[in-house]
């Protein structure tokens, strides 16, 4: 790229407090490729706020990956005819014109950042955007739809078991994300992608210790307040009664009251064919994402 003055220019937000970012980029290992979701409708009236004069037509837009020495500029269109992946009903329509091919910089470490121009002028650019590497649908739902169904990841890692369930730090360091575990050296990702009975017998034994490990501090993470509040849409009981039952790590499992809770919620989102449905679904279309050590 040229030069740029880029005075009075627009910030553009790829990390926000409010879960509501200008931008989300999502990268493929499997592919080494990516999704790019990005409000460009926002950012549009946000830079006509700053300059008034500005032509849509004439407000390029570039998307620039790189990593060390390597550099690619992916061109996105203009204000008014830009060019951007969307999620319709939980799936995530990709724009046929993206060059999304990373080419030789590795989907481990790439990174992106956006820039708005208007004759030869900066309007709008991005700082150093770290793309999400978590990555499957259901990571993507999450971020643009905010559902239940998706508030559950999946990881592959080298471990003992053949499966176990935590809160990975790793994406979100304030508030641990639920993720399944599966192992790694056993390929179980292959039987959880391709057997939706399987899946969904790990995926409801999951669910059950998810929302039992979310009774323990809940007000410390937004996703397990998400998951208890998944729990008491399929109970009578109050959250502060479930709350008082439990004195004791060992009420977990053994409070009759508090095992209701958990049995009722998991039964009632078995139930519901339609989540159940979309998770298998979803998870039959992704990638799961391996890493060597698991974190919970």
């Amino acid at each position: 790229m040229a030069n740029f003055n880029y005075t009075g220019r627009v910030r553009i937000i790829w990390l926000s407090d409010d879960g509501d970012p200008d931008i989300n980029i999502i990268v493929s290992k499997k592919n080494n490729d990516f999704v790019i979701i990005t409000k460009f409708d926002d950012l549009k009236n946000k830079i006509i706020n700053n300059f008034s004069s500005i032509k849509e037509d004439d407000a390029q837009i570039f998307l620039e990956a790189y990593r060390g020495s390597f550099r690619k500029e992916i061109y996105l269109g203009n204000l008014n005819n830009y060019k951007t992946d969307k999620v319709v009903d939980g799936e995530v329509i990709r724009d046929p014109d993206i060059s999304r091919s990373l080419d030789e910089l590795d989907a481990d470490d790439v990174l992106f950042r956006l820039v708005i121009t208007h004759n030869n002028k900066i309007v709008a650019s991005s700082s150093e955007i770290r793309p999400k590497i978590f990555l499957n649908k259901i990571s993507i739902i999450e971020e643009e739809d905010k559902s239940p169904k998706s508030l559950i990841g999946v990881k592959s890692v080298n471990m003992d078991e053949l499966w176990k369930v935590g809160f990975d730090f790793e994406e979100d360091p304030e508030n641990g994300i639920p993720v399944i575990y599966l192992n790694k050296k056993l390929e179980i990702e292959k039987d959880f992608q391709n057997n939706p009975k399987f899946a969904l017998l790990i995926f409801s034994n999951a669910l059950r210790q998810l929302i039992t490990q979310s009774l323990i501090e809940p007000l410390s993470n937004k996703f397990k307040e998400k998951l208890l509040d998944l729990a008491l849409s399929h109970n009578e009981i109050e959250r502060d009664e479930i709350m008082e039952n439990i004195n004791d790590l060992s009420d977990l499992y053994e409070n009759e009251t508090v095992k209701d809770f958990v049995n009722n919620a998991v039964e009632g989102v078995l139930k519901n064919m339609d989540f159940i449905n979309k998770f298998i679904k979803i998870t039959s279309e992704m990638e799961i994402i391996e890493e060597n050590d698991a974190t919970s």
